[in-house]
């Protein structure tokens, strides 16, 4: 593409741009089908990704109706809300998976010890 005008570059950043958004798409209707289907609903805190896939599907319905620089912006901090979700849950994760082997272990430790007397 050295020698590409800059036509054919806007094209093929086009083809790109709307590779990417199919992609994101099809991610978020992945993503929020696999957590409904999980019953990621048992509370607030697991309504967050759910709700962040509702709210980027409207705002990108925005953004194809209105191509203007603040539509772009929410999208872009929409964006970082997933990005910040996705930090909190995994750290969400791991405070709930310590403590299942934290109950896991001390339900072991009692089996063990009572199976002694």
């Amino acid at each position: 593409m050295i020698n590409a005008s800059a036509n054919e570059q806007g094209v093929t950043i086009n083809r790109l741009r709307g590779f990417l958004l199919a992609l994101f798409v099809t991610g978020l209707f992945g993503a929020g089908g696999e957590l409904l289907l999980l019953g990621h609903t048992e509370d607030f805190k697991q309504w967050i990704p759910l709700i962040l896939v509702s709210l980027s599907l409207i705002v990108l319905g925005w953004r194809m109706l209105d191509r203007r620089r603040t539509s772009l912006r929410i999208f872009q901090i929409t964006m970082l809300l997933f990005v910040a979700s996705g930090f909190t849950g995994m750290l969400l994760h791991y405070r709930a998976n310590a403590e299942f082997e934290l109950e896991k272990r001390s339900a072991d430790f009692l089996v063990r010890d009572a199976s002694v007397d």
